[in-house]
């Protein structure tokens, strides 16, 4: 009963962590009661997916099971954090923006890029903060005034959705996905505004007089833009996490396509001996290239055969 588990899945996505697993148990009971009840001992595919179609989508089944006390309406919660989700991403998005002009002007100086970044974070979270404020007292006063009604982002949704959602950890970390957009973001605009920043690493550390060649930062020009690509891939692959919040079949196709192009041209730099000036010994830029290469092929790999695993194995 694969897609039983996938429903009872997708409904605690949509649950308290710290009442989640209990929730799921006596969901499942209450639905497999059911499901018997209706079509016996050896109910078909079909029949499954018409008892779960009569018990809900998983945001509707959540929200019977979340509690009755809470600040903002049960049928107002998932408009309220899609909003929330919106105004945040769009915050960061504005001042980001401003980070990367203000770079374009030409204010190239270290001091000044730490600085403007921390000052960032600062307006994000102020920013954040104040409109998220506002927008709590809006719904609570939505709440008092009409909790009869609610928002329902699932009207149209069937069974059928459940066939691609990947059974995995209880917990995806939405936060880390948010800050991994922001910091991949900035260094794609700090290394393609300064694509000499890998000289002021090597020239730091040369003073150790182990630094085996330097990084040939014209033809490194030239790898940045296919590198930039990737990134974006992998910030598109993080929003797609936070929005989806499971991880479906093509989210978890999408980024092993992206982890192999990343791992391919990775390894074209490892091998590409006219990107290294002066080369001596392996230690500098090439090494580090290595390392990630190495990590990357690793995790590529590890990607693909949970794919292989899930959706094709398992399909």
């Amino acid at each position: 009963m694969k897609v039983l588990e996938q429903y009872i899945y997708a409904i605690g996505k949509h649950l308290p962590y710290n009442s989640r697993q209990e929730i799921k148990k006596e969901i499942y009971a209450s639905l497999l009661d059911e499901i018997e009840i209706k079509f016996g001992d050896n109910p078909s595919q079909k029949d499954l997916e018409a008892a779960i179609a009569l018990y809900g989508s998983p945001r509707e089944v959540a929200n019977r099971y979340k509690g009755d006390n809470l600040v903002i309406g049960k049928g107002y919660t998932d408009l309220f954090f899609f909003i929330s989700k919106i105004i945040v991403f769009a915050l960061t998005i504005a001042f980001t923006t401003l980070f990367v002009i203000d770079l374009f002007e030409g204010n190239l100086n270290l001091n000044h890029i730490i600085i403007e970044l921390a000052e960032v974070f600062r307006e994000v979270i102020n920013g954040s903060l104040s409109a998220l404020g506002w927008l709590t007292a809006i719904f609570i006063i939505i709440t008092r005034i009409n909790q009869d009604n609610s928002v329902n982002f699932e009207e149209n949704w069937t069974p059928k959705e459940l066939k691609d959602i990947k059974i995995g950890p209880e917990v995806e970390s939405k936060i880390g996905s948010g800050f991994s957009i922001f910091f991949i973001l900035i260094f794609i605009t700090i290394i393609n505004v300064m694509p000499h920043l890998p000289t002021i690493g090597e020239n730091l550390f040369d003073v150790t007089g182990l630094l085996g060649h330097s990084l040939n930062i014209d033809l490194f020009k030239i790898y940045l833009l296919p590198l930039s690509i990737i990134w974006f891939g992998e910030i598109i692959y993080h929003i797609l996490k936070l929005f989806y919040g499971v991880q479906t079949k093509g989210i978890s196709f999408y980024v092993v396509i992206i982890n192999i192009f990343y791992t391919a041209l990775l390894i074209q730099m490892v091998s590409n001996e006219s990107l290294y000036l002066n080369y001596s010994t392996i230690v500098g830029f090439r090494a580090i290239f290595l390392f990630v290469a190495i990590s990357s092929i690793f995790d590529t790999t590890a990607k693909a055969i949970k794919f292989v695993k899930y959706y094709i194995l398992e399909s």
